[in-house]
């Protein structure tokens, strides 16, 4: 992050805008519940329209990039997907929550394509690279990326107003392996037939 000063207008602005899409971005309030001039808000961002530009760059960046590059500390493809799941279901919810929003707001908010369409890809580059080093061909990678994707984000809005407890985000994860990794749960079976 460019400037450590930002991180708690981006943070608070996150929630924000994933609880309540634009309607939740009220500099005013945001200011009070910060306890931090607005003044300073200004100063950082200039005007409302560049404050959710920069939200949506801190998005991009922490619930995508950096949860990929943080997978990727794994080695196998195998456990660099199960990392990247278990990122984005027990610590990425809210990010996940903002992404739906980003949908919401393709219509009110200019560059909110822009945006989604980054995520998107790189979202679907890396599961296609993934998938392809399971043994997939491309096809099937792309068409159960593709998926995994859609699934994803029906799940994330089907629990919109309120966050999964711990157990049903375990259940999720659990079944997001049965229906879309089956060649992994299979190798995991064959590893601890042979230990």
């Amino acid at each position: 992050m460019k400037n450590p000063k930002l991180r708690p207008w981006l943070e608070a602005g996150i929630k924000r805008f994933a609880n309540a899409g634009l309607d939740g971005i009220n500099v005013n309030e945001i200011s009070a519940e910060l306890k931090i001039s607005k003044t300073s808000f200004y100063h950082f961002f200039g005007s409302k329209e560049e404050y959710i530009r920069e939200l949506f760059e801190h998005w991009l960046q922490e619930g995508t990039i950096n949860l990929v590059r943080q997978a990727f500390l794994k080695d196998n493809p195998a456990d660099i997907i199960r990392e990247l799941f278990k990122k984005v279901i027990f610590e990425n919810y809210l990010f996940e929550k903002f992404l739906s929003q980003v949908i919401n707001s393709q219509n009110s908010i200019p560059f909110s394509s822009k945006f989604l369409n980054e995520s998107t890809k790189f979202r679907q580059a890396t599961l296609d690279g993934l998938l392809t080093r399971l043994g997939l061909t491309p096809a099937e990678a792309r068409k159960r990326g593709i998926n995994l994707q859609m699934h994803v984000l029906g799940w994330t809005q089907y629990h919109f107003n309120k966050e999964p407890s711990s157990s049903e985000k375990e259940e999720y994860f659990q079944s997001i392996f049965e229906m879309f990794f089956p060649e992994i749960l299979n190798s995991d079976k064959d590893t601890n037939l042979k230990k």
